[in-house]
């Protein structure tokens, strides 16, 4: 089939269908276009290979993006095209800022490449046209000019980078070319996560209620049976949008994940940091789902992940909470502790253990570690744990009896009744989350 670009812009030229067009005075062009079930979909594939230039490493993009070069030597132009196509990216180009602009205009690239001095329009004019259209747009400056004004002055005006010509290293323009449209991607990703965010916001804000029913559909199943494990969740709000929260699922097939988080404070803001937790553990899933990561397997990696993400989301807010990853085929735990106390207590064969492994809360400082703790289990154990709010409303006098009467439980009999008296009370003054986690027909300290 034949496809006629009409009126093209002056000094244009691309690829389409693997085919090299264009036009140096605006005449229209006929381009025959091949069948696409002839072209190879490589669409997702990712390939690290060597460019036939230059012999440095790249991993080549999935799918192609466009990159739009603006130039007027017809030599520099056409050798970073020819550079870039080598590289898988598509290529289109322009000889003067008036066609670029224009050409940008129809064809929306991934990102722009564009010299200052230019007859026409320059480079400046080029930069203000297009970071007033779409400021999302990464463009680098490949010039000449040596001037380190204009270098400042590009990049206040919207360059995302800087790169001097002559291009001894052609590299160094792919290395700028990749950082920058990962930069875009990165910046798309954090955009409609903050939106997601706001919309999830606006939710609970316009209706508490409604709010208390979204944030309860974040959580599991009251009582799941995850492998050979029993699952039990109890969450009891001291408002109607609770600060607390809990949550446990299959990682694959040999992995069983549980956390417990206790965001500071209460109501609306601290609800907000719940749905941000759920979303980022679900994240975490997805890339490990995908081959992507396995921070979701690894408990400090992924409290240390999630702190620095708290603390540029700058909610002035922290969270205390217990991660953990059960290997179904060993019976082992692996778990990091983010502030979590009271701390763990597991129960077997008439035995009691509090599991005391100390963590700062997480959300409170940059560039804190967290430490992976990893223990087997045994056949048959309970393990609890309970959130701080446990200690506000407990009748002894002091810490120490709180903590002991908690290790005397023992049983989810116990725990269950124990529970349903905390519900009894109308004024929590905090929230109050109890997990348990149970193998086999475990008996403790009853």
């Amino acid at each position: 089939m034949s496809v006629t670009k009409e009126n093209p812009p002056a000094g244009w030229r691309g690829r389409v269908a693997g085919q090299e067009v264009g036009s140096e005075s605006g005449r229209a062009l006929a381009v025959e276009q091949h069948d696409p079930a002839a072209i190879p979909d490589t669409a997702g594939a990712v390939d690290v290979n060597l460019t036939p230039r230059t012999g440095h490493q790249v991993i080549r993009p999935a799918p192609a993006q466009t990159v739009l070069t603006i130039d007027d030597d017809p030599a520099v132009r056409e050798s970073i095209a020819a550079y870039l196509r080598d590289c898988d990216f598509r290529t289109i180009e322009a000889d003067n800022g008036v066609a670029g602009i224009r050409l940008f205009q129809e064809a929306r690239p991934d990102l722009v490449l564009v010299d200052l001095r230019m007859p026409e329009a320059d480079g400046f004019e080029v930069l203000s046209a297009i970071t007033r259209r779409a400021p999302q747009t990464p463009i680098i400056v490949v010039s000449g000019t040596g001037v380190i004004a204009d270098a400042v002055e590009a990049l206040r005006s919207g360059a995302w980078d800087y790169v001097l010509k002559p291009i001894e290293d052609m590299g160094v323009l792919l290395h700028s070319v990749q950082r920058c449209l990962e930069r875009a991607r990165l910046r798309r990703e954090n955009e409609a996560y903050q939106r997601h965010l706001e919309e999830t916001l606006k939710k609970i804000k316009d209706d508490e209620e409604a709010g208390r029913k979204i944030q309860s559909k974040l959580l599991p199943p009251a009582i799941s049976v995850l492998g050979p494990y029993s699952l039990t969740r109890h969450v009891m709000p001291s408002m109607d949008l609770s600060g607390d929260f809990v949550d446990y699922f299959n990682i694959d097939d040999e992995h069983v994940a549980f956390y417990t988080a206790d965001v500071s404070g209460h109501g609306v803001s601290s609800a907000l940091v719940t749905v941000l937790l759920k979303s980022f553990i679900r994240k975490q899933l997805e890339r490990h789902a995908n081959r992507n990561g396995d921070t979701i397997l690894r408990p400090g990696a992924l409290l240390q992940m999630f702190n620095e993400e708290l603390l540029e989301e700058d909610l002035d807010k922290h969270v205390t909470m217990l991660y953990g990853v059960l290997h179904v085929p060993e019976n082992t735990l692996t778990f990091a502790n983010g502030g979590q106390f009271p701390y763990p207590i597991i129960w077997s064969n008439h035995t009691c253990e509090t599991i005391k492994e100390k963590g700062r809360a997480v959300g409170l400082f940059p560039r804190v570690t967290f430490q992976d703790v990893h223990r087997p289990l045994p056949e048959q154990f309970l393990l609890a744990v309970f959130s701080d709010g446990v200690l506000d409303v407990l009748p002894q006098p002091t810490l120490a009896e709180k903590l002991g009467f908690l290790e005397k439980l023992g049983s989810e009999t116990t725990i269950a009744d124990f529970v349903t008296r905390l519900r009894s009370h109308t004024d929590l003054p905090d929230d109050i989350t109890v997990l348990t986690i149970k193998r086999g027909n475990a008996n403790g300290s009853e």
